[in-house]
């Protein structure tokens, strides 16, 4: 298995990682080295953890694959390192074009905004598509160590997943067309770590 990743402000690394999960190797979506802005990634498990001013949007980086429902039904999967810090991720069409506009940018199709408020028993999921935020959780939603996975099916249908169980959100928009996967933080030290993708 390859993953690729950077640290900020550094050359892409390629190099070979014996990581396996059931019965082979997983392969990871691979980040593109040009897109990060103040967000630190490692190759273990390709943990993205935002750097710089603590408070305020504008940190991103993104795949260099994109997920597209023509290619068949596409997942991405990943687990919370924080349960009080806030910042967002999921599958968008354009992430180039975000600028400092929260998770209400017009191309999230499939985006996950974490709400930490600082206090796990208060915390709570957004979900953000299409320039809105169409659904919440409620309070005290997830912890630290949980893991969250975003669908996307054929016929562009996305839905929610929180530690492997029903979809706790279903989409009522269809998705389309080639998606990213994005990271988004607005605190420092707000990050995911990627356990498995396709």
């Amino acid at each position: 298995m390859k993953i690729y990743g950077t640290a900020k402000g550094g050359a892409l690394s390629k190099k070979d990682f014996g990581v396996a999960f059931g019965g082979g190797a997983v392969e990871y979506n691979k980040f593109d080295s040009e897109t990060t802005e103040n967000v630190s990634l490692s190759t273990d498990k390709l943990t993205a953890t935002a750097t710089g001013t603590n408070q305020q949007w504008g940190k991103i980086a993104w795949s260099t694959g994109t997920y597209n429902p023509s290619s068949g039904t596409s997942f991405v999967e990943f687990e919370v390192t924080s349960d009080t810090l806030i910042g967002g991720f999921g599958l968008a069409t354009n992430p180039s074009g975000f600028g400092n506009d929260h998770m209400n940018d017009a191309d999230w199709t499939a985006g996950m905004y974490l709400v930490g408020n600082g206090n796990a028993s208060i915390n709570y999921i957004s979900i953000a598509e299409g320039g809105t935020e169409v659904d919440q959780t409620a309070q005290g939603f997830y912890t630290t160590g949980d893991t969250f996975k975003i669908t996307m099916d054929e016929s562009g249908v996305c839905r929610y997943y929180k530690n492997g169980g029903s979809p706790f959100y279903t989409s009522g928009n269809t998705a389309s067309g080639d998606n990213y996967f994005v990271i988004y933080p607005y605190e420092t030290n707000f990050g995911i770590t990627v356990t498995d993708s396709t």
